[in-house]
């Protein structure tokens, strides 16, 4: 059975939700300006060098015993925190990092069934399972991902100082002790 979610490590199921229709979740789009210039055919395109978020809508059902009042826990499930959390589904090699933008709303269809549609939010990466594999790089080794720019975290553990290179940034390390590790967050360039 695929017909579920995994949302912030909770699975759909434990709260007797299934999704009742197929999703269809469209790619992520570059950020660019359009600027149009007076007696130029077309458009000059400046990209921003990143990508929206993409949102979607989920068709669900929630069945069981008192479905009224899961309703209630179910909207503290999914609206309860700030910020992205996790969402898989089962036919996906990975998660995306997703928030919920509407509490849903429900539709009776009998005393144990009821139906609410969700819409999420998502951050146009699909991360992979393997992606968040911890492993060793030793000096001159290089780490490269040829289909796109990633941003990853970075512990460097040992002593002494080097240089680490990260896409055109040469990071200079002086004086490094064996703990607690440098941390390089890519993300967010701290």
């Amino acid at each position: 059975n695929t017909q579920y979610f995994t949302y912030d490590g909770v699975d759909s199921r434990t709260h007797g939700i299934y999704l009742s229709s197929a999703i269809k979740i469209g790619g992520a789009q570059p950020n660019m300006d359009q600027i149009s210039v007076p007696g130029r055919s077309g458009d000059l395109l400046r990209y921003e060098g990143s990508f929206s978020n993409v949102g979607f809508s989920a068709e669900c059902f929630v069945t069981g015993d008192n479905v009224q009042d899961k309703v209630a826990a179910i909207s503290q499930w999914l609206m309860g925190t700030d910020g992205y959390r996790t969402l898989r589904f089962p036919w996906e090699d990975g998660f995306r990092m997703a928030y919920v933008a509407n509490a849903p709303g429900v539709e009776c269809l009998s005393n144990s069934i009821r139906a609410f549609a969700m819409e999420f939010g998502c951050m146009p990466q699909v991360y992979t399972d393997a992606g968040q594999e911890t492993f060793e790089i030793t000096s001159g080794t290089v780490l490269q991902n040829a289909w796109m720019e990633t941003r990853p975290i970075i512990r460097v553990y040992g002593s002494g100082s080097g240089f680490l290179n990260v896409g055109s940034t040469i990071v200079s390390i002086k004086g490094l002790t064996p703990t607690p590790p440098l941390i390089l967050d890519c993300e967010t360039q701290n």
